[in-house]
């Protein structure tokens, strides 16, 4: 029995080993046409089934060895309690869908992490995670370069955001590739016993042209860093000294051609561009008032003041989004700024996770990062072995550049970010026991029926997710055919797809929402107000949603409901002028004349080209008598172009 026990781990360590080698190549390359987030949702729903199953096979070999080790490492402590404070934040969450979907993502990139330390015993294996990474940004980075240079569409993309590789968006794509970047420089670092392959190196050079084409530079600031760090390493680590021999002129040749040929690459202008302004976007990077820089900083001004109010519990890990809209108000003192903006992610990791999980969430997210790059020092401390100096400093770069993109972006809110990072943490684990030496290991005994109660709640757990996700992505699609329709105003067709979507997925307020608008286009304000009532139930604050629920209560005669409802929409955000206008309407049909006047007036202030508001404003001014001010409204709507009703 003893011998087929054997033989049965030997080959569940293989599967295992060559599953997690597919998760890391195929992880970025999944996406889906024809839906909405047709990227981001097919690999959050590859990732958690391929963790998951990796975590039953993984299980099952200890079922049979009667025992499951778990290998300390000093960050496994902060990365526990910072899991637990996600979990306990969702008891503050308004949304608790999505805070249930991004905190089960988080786990299972934990998950990872522990079985990552415990695969990953020898150098060779080391070397093909390795490996699988590279690779997998050389595809994405390919891609990218292909997308930029010509009219490839097969993948898709967001027009305005191209080029994207896979990820939908092009800064998702930066997010991910500032992570295995410093990786495809392991071929060129001074580690002859056991240096990997020149080819992978080769790779540095399509993900350095594919991070010019992007431009972002909030990679760019990332992958400079790391740069100039390994420079440094090199040059001051006395890493260098002993290969100098080898710097032969043909290697010289070799380095000025491929920086040469960057340069060439880096100078072609975008398919449909005549010019390049890679020049002028790198000079914008300390421009305060540029387009993209001038709106972090009202964000994150507001995400200051969620965070003030949720110091120590957050809004509930997920809840950003549902939450923004009670702090987005002092954007209306912005120029350029649109009110009404529905903003989902606060473009810096480190607040956003303040804001959701709180400040201790955050100490301890960052005692994570500071845990793993002591692991890295103390592995360089611990050993001569240039290979793995090389190594571990490669690893912590990947890490530095996720941290560092992380104070202009969201790469901890995407699917694939998370889990490289982890993983990365995970192989630096891995060293720091080699080099440094470890503890004796958490033994988990796996009894008969233990192991067997465990293992069917696993399958459960992976049959459960796997259908919702599965279903998730049915719905996404049928959304997305929604909207194909409703760009044509086929509005029946438009709401028969949307309540398809709705039947996969009736959690979605962006689904109930596309639902509702499309019954009022039709006509049909009962059953749009009861998609918004849905909606509303996800996402409470969402003035968008509010605001046409109010004009269906209109549609149907419910004045005093209508007036409720703008009223919400008012206390979320004071200076919602369209809201406002209408609740001006309601109190013109209510006969609440003044009160009107002092709407249409508030609203003019912040819009004085509305011609609409001047003509309300001149009809409430005739009922009350006031006909000079009301004939002045009256023409100003027409020299704005006003065309009223006969």
């Amino acid at each position: 029995m003893s011998t087929d026990n054997g033989r049965i781990e030997r080959a569940l360590d293989k599967v295992i080993d060559y599953g997690l080698l597919v998760l890391i190549l195929v992880s970025p390359l999944v996406f889906k046409k024809g839906m909405v987030h047709g990227s981001s949702l097919p690999k959050l729903a590859f990732i958690q089934s391929a963790v998951l199953l990796l975590c039953f096979l993984w299980c099952l070999k200890g079922r049979y060895s009667r025992q499951l080790l778990l290998r300390k490492t000093p960050v496994a402590l902060p990365m526990i309690l910072f899991l637990t404070t996600v979990l306990l934040s969702l008891f503050q969450a308004v949304n608790l869908y999505e805070g249930m979907r991004q905190s089960i993502h988080l786990a299972l990139c934990v998950i990872l992490f522990f079985l990552v330390v415990d695969r990953v015993r020898t150098r060779k294996y080391l070397d093909r995670v390795i490996a699988a990474c590279i690779l997998s940004g050389a595809v994405v980075s390919i891609i990218g370069i292909i997308q930029y240079l010509s009219s490839f569409a097969w993948i898709p993309q967001v027009e305005t955001a191209r080029p994207a590789g896979t990820f939908m968006t092009r800064a998702m794509a930066v997010h991910f590739l500032v992570i295995v970047f410093p990786l495809s420089f392991l071929p060129f670092l001074p580690a002859k016993e056991d240096r990997l392959p020149w080819p992978y190196g080769v790779s540095s050079l399509g993900m350095i042209v594919y991070l010019i084409y992007t431009r972002s530079r909030a990679g760019w600031v990332a992958c400079g860093f790391v740069v100039l760090f390994l420079l440094a390493v090199l040059l001051f680590t006395g890493l260098v000294r002993e290969e100098k021999r080898g710097m032969t002129k043909g290697k010289v040749v070799a380095v000025l051609g491929a920086i040469l040929l960057v340069v060439l690459l880096a100078c072609i202008p975008r398919k449909g561009e005549e010019t390049t302004n890679i020049r002028e976007r790198i000079g914008s990077i300390t421009k305060l008032s540029d387009s993209s820089v001038h709106p972090r900083l009202v964000w994150w001004r507001n995400t200051g003041a969620m965070i003030k109010d949720n110091l120590w519990t957050g809004v509930g890990i997920g809840n950003f989004k549902t939450n923004y809209p009670l702090y987005q108000g002092p954007v209306k003192v912005e120029p350029g700024l649109n009110a009404e903006l529905r903003l989902n992610r606060a473009h810096n990791d480190y607040l956003q996770t303040a804001s959701e999980v709180g400040i201790i969430g955050l100490l301890l997210y960052l005692w994570m990062l500071g845990a793993a790059f002591k692991m890295s020092w103390r592995t360089w401390k611990h050993t001569s072995s240039k290979g793995t100096r090389a190594r571990v400093v490669c690893l912590a770069m990947g890490v530095a550049a996720f941290s560092i993109n992380s104070f202009f972006s969201f790469p901890l809110q995407c699917p694939v970010p998370p889990l490289f990072l982890l993983l990365l943490i995970g192989l630096i684990g891995a060293l720091y026991l080699e080099t440094v030496g470890e503890e004796r290991p958490v033994v988990i005994r796996i009894g008969k029926f233990a192991g067997g109660a465990l293992l069917a709640g696993i399958l459960i757990i992976l049959s459960a997710l796997t259908v919702l996700n599965a279903r998730n992505i049915v719905a996404h699609t049928y959304l997305f055919t929604s909207y194909r329709y409703a760009t044509g105003r086929n509005w029946e067709m438009a709401r028969a797809m949307a309540e398809r979507a709705k039947g996969h997925n009736p959690r979605s307020y962006q689904i109930l929402y596309a639902a509702g608008s499309y019954c009022a286009s039709l006509g049909r304000h009962r059953e749009a107000i009861g998609h918004y009532q849905e909606a509303r139930r996800y996402h409470p604050y969402h003035t968008g949603i509010l605001n046409l629920m109010a004009k269906s209560y209109l549609a149907r005669g419910f004045v005093s409901n209508a007036e409720v409802v703008y009223g919400w929409v008012l206390a979320i955000n004071w200076d919602h002028s369209e809201a406002r206008n209408n609740l001006g309407v309601v109190y013109k049909m209510q006969g609440r004349f003044r009160e009107a006047i002092a709407e249409f007036k508030q609203v003019l202030r912040a819009r004085p080209g509305w011609s609409g508001t001047h003509y309300n404003l001149a009809c409430v001014y005739e009922a009350v008598g006031e006909y000079d001010l009301a004939g002045e409204h009256k023409e100003k709507a027409r020299e704005l172009g006003y065309d009223p009703p006969l």
